[in-house]
């Protein structure tokens, strides 16, 4: 064997390294992007189910002062009238709809009057 084939083999081996070595980096590149890829649509998933959870909690604050609200309300209409709560409730219902009004802001306008007298001793 030759000094000119043994660097053809030489030559072919160091090419064949280097294109093994290049497919490597390359699928190492592949797998990083794709691995930033998922991460960001994790990202997003979490920040999307972060954001339902926060307007979930948004939802029930809202819900449990509506509800206090009305339940105010129907005492203050309890306490005047002598009547039950569903009738007081009732009452709430028929003037809201009478107004087209939402409920609640029928109860809010009850307790605000009440609220306006002074408390007695």
């Amino acid at each position: 064997m030759g000094s000119t084939e043994g660097e053809e083999g030489v030559q072919l081996l160091r090419d064949e390294i280097e294109r093994l070595l290049a497919a490597a980096l390359q699928s190492d590149a592949d797998h990083l992007a794709a691995t930033a890829t998922a991460q960001q649509g994790h990202d997003a998933e979490m920040a999307d189910s972060q954001h339902a959870h926060d307007a979930q909690i948004a939802n029930m604050d809202a819900a449990i002062a509506t509800r206090d609200l009305i339940g105010q309300a129907k005492g203050i209409i309890m306490a005047s009238l002598g009547c039950s709560p569903d009738h007081a409730f009732e009452l709430l219902v028929k003037q809201s709809q009478a107004e087209n009004r939402k409920l609640v802001d029928i109860a809010a306008g009850i307790t605000a009057q009440v609220q306006r007298f002074p408390k007695p001793m």
